[in-house]
């Protein structure tokens, strides 16, 4: 088949200031390498040079020079401008974006994927409200992540229709699209079957062929038969170059597993191990039980029936609490990347899921979410200040990005934040006798006067009427109209010493004020 070329030959087809935008989510549907191609190119070439890189999601594995995070790794010159949803899974990039070395822009996840369909369309931009009042409206920082970023054209603007405010974002021109799929037919069909997710497959190789750009796909194997065509993800007609990678991997651990692709069901008794042994393969990774007080209290949120996301880090341990007590059936988790169902894994194989019900694509996802079908998120929160504002995106020197963040947060009528009260790995706690004690606290302020970034809005969850709680390991807070209201503090934590004098603002003080629930610390102890 012609289209089967060498990794080396595939990316010929990118020239100097093309726009090129990888899939993917984490190590899940990755072309990595592909990317790791390009930079040799570049290292050996120095060309092409000054791209603009797009990704919507988390796009790297948390290492300099991994997945699409080489494309930055020692390539000075190769890309000068980079449009992200999440960041700080490509160390390379981060740093290159707090040096001004490139100009840094950073779109919400569910923004990113709706403008890559609407180029697809070949629309000029997409109206949304999801945005409005964060760091990515024109009126704040515009979603420009330093100095070079601001000397670019803004990538949105404020509208008005029928007397309500939207943002207005302008739609990339795809030169260059870099997949990943499972297998390509004679023809030049690819299937999906063992990947664990879409993620915008479909619509980005769209958009660059509407741009009358280059799709380069990776696969892991090439079939003579024909592949049904429910199955075929994207038509030969949209593909320009196949690379095969026979090693290619579903995860980072594995090659395929039928249960995270849906091929197969893996027992529910089962699944809490497999968990386990997904977070093995973070070094260093140990539990914390400050988390899992917190995790054990935002548990109590949930009810029978619901659907809802769980953020990574803290959030993602209300799985494991779902499987252990029975109820996984009783709600309906998801993940950002087009999973609903099942039980979505922690990192590194976050962007997958166990046993999912439905796999979609994620633009339509991001549909599911922005319509409002959610009950509830669980997310976590680098800063907070005293009218319920939320951080996530950047403290300090440290770009994080807000990944899926504000459409999950400004689409739920519920949210539940999840945050150690105090910032510090090395903080001790323990339960005994009935009472919290701090052997050791945490080492900087996360309720602070100034949110460095607003990734969420207390103002804007007030006018739509949300319902918003932040829960700590020593006490839980609800948004009012006039700020944050202490509504439970831990057994045996001194309010004075222990809240409010670690705090930069005061809360308000609910007249009602009580402990929290005893069980909620009779969990892991630490170790």
């Amino acid at each position: 088949m012609s289209k089967v070329v060498s990794f080396q030959e595939a990316v010929q087809c990118v020239n100097d200031g093309d726009v090129i935008a990888v899939n993917g989510a984490c190590m899940v549907c990755n072309p990595d390498k592909l990317s790791s191609a390009l930079a040799d190119r570049y290292k050996e070439t120095q060309s092409p040079k000054g791209l603009t890189f797009w990704s919507a999601t988390t796009i790297g594995a948390g290492q300099p020079g991994m997945m699409a995070d080489v494309l930055a790794a020692g390539c000075e010159g190769l890309v000068s401008k980079a449009v992200m949803g999440q960041v700080s899974s490509t160390p390379s990039f981060a740093r290159a974006i707090a040096k001004n070395q490139i100009a840094g822009f950073n779109l919400p996840q569910g923004i990113i994927s709706h403008l890559y369909r609407a180029a697809a369309g070949k629309k000029p931009a997409i109206i949304s409200r999801i945005g409005l009042k964060t760091s990515v409206d024109p009126r704040k920082e515009g979603a420009c992540l330093n100095d070079k970023a601001r000397e670019e054209q803004p990538l949105s603007k404020v509208v008005s229709i029928d007397d309500k405010e939207y943002l207005q974002y302008t739609t990339p021109k795809i030169d260059v699209a870099f997949i990943c799929g499972t297998m390509a037919d004679s023809k030049g069909n690819i299937s999906f079957e063992d990947e664990a997710a879409f993620v915008d497959a479909m619509s980005l190789a769209m958009a660059a062929k509407a741009n009358n750009g280059k799709v380069c796909v990776q696969v892991n194997r090439i079939t003579e038969e024909r592949i049904h065509p429910k199955e075929v993800k994207i038509p030969a007609k949209a593909v320009d170059f196949i690379v095969v990678n026979p090693q290619q991997m579903q995860v980072a651990f594995e090659k395929c597993n039928p249960a995270i692709s849906g091929q197969n069901k893996m027992p529910t008794q089962d699944v809490e191990g497999y968990i386990e042994k997904v977070v093995s393969f973070v070094p260093g990774t140990k539990k914390r039980y400050d988390q899992y007080v917190i995790a054990k209290r935002a548990y109590k949120e949930i009810e029978k029936g619901d659907i809802v996301n769980l953020g990574v880090g803290i959030p993602g341990i209300i799985s494991t609490m779902a499987l252990q007590d029975g109820s996984i059936e009783d709600v309906t988790l998801t993940n950002e990347v087009g999973l609903i169902g099942g039980v979505p894994l922690p990192i590194p194989a976050f962007g997958a899921t166990v046993n999912a019900d439905a796999i979609i694509d994620m633009p339509s996802m991001f549909d599911f979410y922005d319509s409002g079908i959610l009950d509830k998120v669980f997310v976590g929160a680098a800063q907070v200040n005293g009218k319920g504002d939320v951080g996530v995106s950047k403290v300090g020197k440290v770009i994080i990005g807000v990944g899926g963040f504000i459409n999950l947060t400004q689409s739920s009528p519920k949210i539940i934040y999840m945050t150690s009260f105090m910032d510090g790995k090395d903080m001790d706690i323990k339960f005994e006798d009935g009472k919290l004690k701090i052997i050791k606290d945490g080492t900087a302020k996360k309720f602070v006067n100034h949110v460095e970034q607003v990734s969420f809005s207390g103002e804007k969850a007030i006018e739509d009427k949300q319902d918003i709680t932040y829960i700590t390991e020593r006490c839980v807070f609800k948004l009012t109209p006039k700020g944050l209201l202490l509504t439970e503090i831990a057994p045996g934590i001194d309010l004075k010493s222990d809240i409010l004098d670690k705090m930069d603002f005061k809360p308000e003080i609910s007249s009602e004020l009580k402990e929290m629930d005893h069980t909620c610390f009779e969990i892991y102890q630490t170790q």
